[in-house]
């Protein structure tokens, strides 16, 4: 195909695939004598994820490319680019730690040993956890801490229903892709369906009765 059905099939445009092209995210064009174009059904599916990476899912191009170079790798490994994934979209701030950074931490660390979580000790995503809770701390909000334990069981279901999606992959790729999917586009699923939630029980506590005349 050429590159304006690519763009036509992906949804993305063409200055923004030749970008892609340019940065090493997606292979060249092989143009043969059938296929003049040059641009495959496996240029197609790259578009798409690197969409889903890039563009919605809020990754950078940096880390982008480090994902797919372990993605593109003999052996991927799930590990590896999830954690990189995570980097991606959990980047903690630049900003030096304030006074409750020590205190957060221990509340991160009870809260992990509490769950029996098996985790590195390097995990790009408790470093993220830290940060949201020194901010509640320094905010004066500590008593929305009181929560964090039911996100930890909702976090225990949600990941086990993710694990058992991958389980059902044999590929090494297709598993390492479908984890680094679930991991960026899940957090927009996640906050997406904590923000409908919200304002279904602020409607229910605020405007009840509102809309019953509808479903009559």
């Amino acid at each position: 195909m050429r590159i304006s059905e690519l763009s036509a099939r992906s949804g993305v445009p063409i200055p923004r695939i030749k970008y892609y092209i340019r940065e090493g995210l997606v292979p060249r064009a092989q143009p043969t004598a059938d296929d003049p174009g040059g641009y495959g059904d496996d240029h197609l599916h790259r578009v798409r994820l690197i969409r889903a990476m890039v563009t919605i899912g809020g990754m950078s191009i940096a880390t982008a490319r480090t994902v797919l170079t372990e993605l593109d790798s003999p052996t991927p490994e799930v590990p590896v680019v999830l954690g990189q994934a995570m980097l991606g979209i959990n980047a903690r701030s630049d900003d030096a730690p304030s006074e409750n950074r020590a205190r957060a931490a221990r509340v991160v660390d009870d809260l992990v040993a509490a769950r029996g979580w098996n985790l590195a000790e390097d995990e790009p995503a408790r470093d993220a956890l830290i940060t949201a809770v020194e901010t509640m701390l320094d905010t004066g909000h500590a008593d929305l801490l009181g929560h964090l334990d039911v996100y930890a069981e909702a976090a225990d279901r949600i990941a086990d229903a993710d694990m058992a999606s991958v389980a059902t992959t044999d590929s090494a790729a297709a598993i390492v892709e479908k984890a680094v999917l679930g991991t960026v586009l899940g957090e927009i699923f996640i906050g997406s369906l904590r923000r409908l939630a919200h304002s279904d029980r602020a409607r229910r506590r605020f405007w009840p009765g509102e809309g019953d005349d509808a479903e009559q």
